[in-house]
């Protein structure tokens, strides 16, 4: 019988692979959004670039007076509207996705808890369906932030192109800083992409977390330990929460909740060695990091208040509340960290 704590790991592998999956056809829509942008943008590059060859003074006026700023802003809009719906349907897909993942990975890690001998039969939660089919609908959060990128992308190509012409940049700068600004877009999406497919996982698996509460008494906060894990996840990470409270985390966030199941002589089968999940405190597994990972982790001046005693990465986590996205939580800053000591 494999372990709660293998079935964890598995899920987690599971979850970033499918993640991988979303960000790679992601970044394959973008790809071929900036590719006919870019064709666009050469011609019109090659267009300052020849001008300046003939003696023209090539500066704001002259880009106005040949409408090149707002060639350039229609077609950051038109190609970027393209992106955005593709996103959106490969958004769409990875959250259901995600939500069934939840549910059925929330059963499996149940069941690996308890024992062989228990039958337990999950209920659906009907509820949390109709939540997410409601989070998905046109208007929602995701959709409106994916729906902005349009007029983000107008505003970097018209002043990126009025900048690098009045600071004279060559059309090569101009084109490499176009592209940056572009990729904000991308960046944007994946950001979207993961907190909201994480989101769904979440809030399904807690949902069947409330309906298996005659064997599930808490869910918990598990983080995947690594360098690159924020110090407010790690120092959540094992924390314990009831079942009717939100996953309350920070957007990107890889966290997730697993059951904490009532024991097995509380269900009725004394003297048998638990299955239960057992969650090292973040703390904990933080104190008995090397001196390196732990700096790498906190960054200089947070980690020597750390060793000093000054602060502790319970300190670190600060609630948030946003009107879109309601309850969340970030990483303070040394100042507001020492200050709330």
């Amino acid at each position: 019988r494999v372990s709660a704590r293998d079935k964890l790991d598995e899920q987690r592998a599971a979850r970033l692979a499918a993640d991988a999956a979303t960000a790679k056809d992601l970044t394959k829509g973008y790809g071929a959004s900036w590719a006919r942008i870019r064709g666009k943008l050469d011609r019109l590059l090659t267009e300052i670039e020849e001008a300046k060859q003939r003696g023209e003074l090539v500066d704001q006026a002259w880009l106005a007076r040949h409408g090149h700023v707002e060639t350039a802003s229609r077609t950051a809009v038109v190609e970027t509207r393209t992106f955005v719906d593709l996103s959106k349907r490969t958004i769409d897909k990875a959250v259901l996705a995600a939500y069934q993942a939840g549910a059925i990975d929330a059963a499996t890690l149940v069941r690996s808890s308890l024992p062989p001998g228990l039958s337990w039969q999950p209920a659906m939660p009907v509820d949390e369906t109709v939540r997410v089919a409601q989070a998905m609908r046109p208007g929602a959060p995701f959709g409106q932030l994916l729906d902005e990128l349009p007029v983000h992308a107008a505003e970097a190509a018209r002043g990126t192109l009025i900048e690098g012409v009045a600071l004279g940049h060559g059309t090569r700068r101009i084109a490499a800083d176009l592209r940056q600004a572009f990729g904000g877009n991308l960046v944007r999406a994946l950001r979207i992409s993961r907190t909201e497919t994480i989101s769904a996982y979440r809030r399904s698996a807690l949902a069947r977390y409330q309906s298996a509460s005659n064997v599930v008494t808490e869910w918990v906060w598990v983080a995947s330990l690594s360098a690159r894990t924020c110090p407010a996840c790690i120092a959540n990470h094992g924390s314990r929460h009831p079942l009717d409270e939100a996953f309350a985390s920070h957007p990107s966030c890889r966290c997730s909740p697993a059951p904490s199941t009532r024991s097995w002589a509380e269900l009725g089968f004394p003297g048998i060695p638990e299955t239960r999940i057992d969650i090292e405190s973040g703390e904990t597994w933080f104190a008995r990091q090397p001196v390196n990972l732990q700096r790498q982790i906190l960054g200089p001046g947070k980690h020597t208040a750390y060793v000093e005693g000054r602060i502790t990465l319970a300190d670190l986590v600060e609630p948030t509340v946003s009107p879109v996205w309601g309850a969340g939580m970030r990483e303070r800053s040394l100042r507001s960290a020492l200050i709330t000591v």
